[in-house]
């Protein structure tokens, strides 16, 4: 041991003495030592941590999912989230990372079972490698998947303004084709669409959008639903109406082969006005609307009947198209006026007179030119009735007698009443 000392010793006393001599080789080599060790240090271009934030996570292979017979719950859009990535890049590529430079996914076709699952977030980078992702899973929930097919319907708003009016609504398409996870496409009863008539007054055809209703009409988010159609086009006929005049007289005929005396006194018809609609550059262009013809020839009484009406073209008749009309039928009258027809008393009781009657009265009848037209002056009697009177002025109505053949329906006589005095005895 001691001779190893010795031997130490020495070495170390040529290293001083070294030291101690030669300084101007010293610094010389000292410096071209470091320029070696700077040269060396630039040519290895060693590795530098880098963090990216919000960067994107793509979700992947939602055709596989549904090659498996489900989707997602939710929309694709529903699940988008972000993450922050660490990576190891060389030094000379630390300028040229961007957000792009990462790509974050996670692959739905992986599920394969129905709920919420849990799945890795991958990863990939174009420059170094990816250290960490934060956080490195996404929760999605799946679906089994299914299909439907569901009813188109109209909730109108309002009504057209006074003085217009409208055909059904037509809806195409009327149906709706439906994709998506059975917990939605389930609940949906219908798709409805909202249109307010207010506003409108010629003929509409529009597209609309709709709302995917449940059954107790709350609206359902249709965010994960494909559809077949995202609107429906709402079409009507809308037109300005007008209330016109059936034609009644118009459509009787025959009336010139009515019996001799007979005449046609009215015409009735029910409804009398109908409500037309028509474009507006027609709609001021009619009249009335004409009625199929009834017939009264040789008819005696009232002729009866439903008729149908003649629309003309380019109007329509709102209601019914049919009508009820009679036509009065009654014998031509005449009056008949005759002079200075004596008054009588009848009915007097036995034992009681009556004064003479020196006043007369003239008469009008009324009644059927077939009847009345034989009527004489000899055929028409003027009395008053003293039945059960005693004694005395009384004051009787004046009364006509005509033979029921004439059918007399009205008698004017010019008095109405006459003051007559009765007596005691014959």
């Amino acid at each position: 041991m001691r001779n190893v000392l010795k031997a130490l010793g020495g070495f170390g006393a040529k290293i001083i003495g070294m030291l101690r001599r030669n300084w101007g080789y010293k610094l010389l080599a000292f410096i071209f030592a470091f320029v070696l060790w700077a040269s060396v240090m630039s040519g290895s271009n060693p590795e530098r941590a880098i963090t990216l934030s919000d960067i994107p996570i793509r979700i992947d292979n939602l055709d596989a999912l549904r090659d498996k017979g489900m989707t997602l719950l939710h929309a694709v859009e529903a699940y988008a989230r972000t993450a922050q990535v660490r990576l190891e890049v060389r030094r000379n590529d630390l300028d040229r990372v961007t957000d792009s430079t990462v790509a974050l996914w996670i692959d739905l076709g992986t599920i394969n079972a129905a709920g919420e699952q849990r799945l890795e977030i991958r990863s990939m980078t174009s420059l170094g490698s990816v250290v960490t992702v934060t956080p490195s899973y996404l929760t999605v929930e799946a679906d089994q998947y299914a299909e439907d097919v569901i009813p188109v319907q109209v909730a109108t708003e309002n009504a057209l303004s006074d003085g217009y009016w409208r055909d059904t609504l037509s809806l195409t398409p009327s149906v709706i084709e439906v994709r998506g996870p059975r917990k939605l496409i389930d609940r949906i009863a219908r798709a409805q669409v909202t249109l307010d008539l207010a506003p409108i007054t010629s003929d509409y055809n529009a597209s609309h959008p709709f709302a995917l209703l449940d059954e107790g009409g709350n609206e359902i988010d249709a965010s994960a639903i494909s559809m077949s159609s995202g609107s429906v086009i709402l079409s009507m006929q809308v037109r300005p109406t007008r209330e016109v005049p059936l034609l009644a007289e118009q459509a009787v005929v025959g009336v010139d082969q009515l019996p001799k005396g007979y005449e046609v006194a009215d015409v009735e018809v029910y409804p009398a006005t109908v409500t037309v609609a028509a474009p507006a550059e027609f709609i001021d262009t009619i009249e009335g609307i004409a009625l199929s013809p009834i017939d009264v020839a040789n008819a005696v009484s009232d002729v009866y009947g439903t008729v149908s009406m003649t629309i003309p073209e380019g109007f329509m008749v709102l209601g019914e198209k049919t009508a009820e009309l009679m036509v009065r039928v009654r014998e031509i009258e005449t009056t008949m006026t005759f002079d200075e027809i004596p008054i009588e008393v009848r009915g007097l009781s036995d034992g009681v007179s009556a004064e003479p009657i020196t006043q007369t009265a003239t008469v009008k009848v009324t009644g059927p030119v077939n009847a009345i037209g034989d009527l004489v002056k000899s055929g028409v009697k003027l009395y008053v009735d003293a039945s059960g009177l005693t004694p005395g002025t009384h004051t009787l109505r004046v009364l006509y007698d005509i033979d029921e053949r004439y059918r007399v329906r009205d008698v004017d006589i010019g008095i109405e009443t006459l003051d007559i005095r009765l007596t005691a005895g014959k």
